[in-house]
């Protein structure tokens, strides 16, 4: 069974980190190499044409310096299964942007269901969640087959009996 996932954001940034979050749940071990080639600069866009959209931070804690301080100040990153922490070299996503980061989702079986902007105000931050969604047809199907099998399985018993 195919294992799906819905996004809800409170702002296209927020939710773009959930799409990329969402991606890790499905991709556990999934590296940052496996990242940028998911969710590709020339597919996405980047503002910073020599930076790929997903970056590493570097050892000492800073991301690197090339890029702006913004996405250390929001901190918003993930943390890879290897320690690894990642964020996106340009954490804004006007509308354009957010419609390519869509796409590339939908190859993966994530699926936006709502953002809706964040509370505006000191110390207060977007966030987004995640829900995982089975595919009820296939569920529905191997349930069927599961009760048909019991059932042909106690007529033989009387049967042969």
């Amino acid at each position: 069974m195919a294992k799906k996932i819905r996004v809800y954001g409170q702002s296209q940034k927020w939710t773009a980190l959930g799409i990329v979050a969402a991606y890790l749940e499905l991709h556990p071990n999934a590296t940052l190499s496996d990242l940028q080639k998911a969710f590709p600069k020339n597919e996405i866009g980047n503002e910073i044409d020599t930076v790929d959209n997903i970056v590493g931070k570097e050892k000492d804690g800073k991301f690197d310096e090339k890029l702006s301080k913004q996405i250390t100040d929001m901190d918003m990153f993930l943390t890879l299964k290897d320690g690894t922490k990642v964020a996106f070299a340009n954490p804004m996503w006007p509308a354009d942007k957010f419609k390519k980061i869509e796409k590339c989702a939908e190859r993966y079986g994530i699926e936006i269901a709502e953002y809706k902007e964040a509370e505006k105000g000191v110390g207060k931050r977007g966030n987004y969640s995640l829900e995982v969604v089975s595919d009820k047809k296939k569920t529905n199907w191997l349930l069927w087959l599961i009760i048909a099998i019991i059932i042909l399985g106690v007529i033989a018993y009387f049967a042969l009996r």
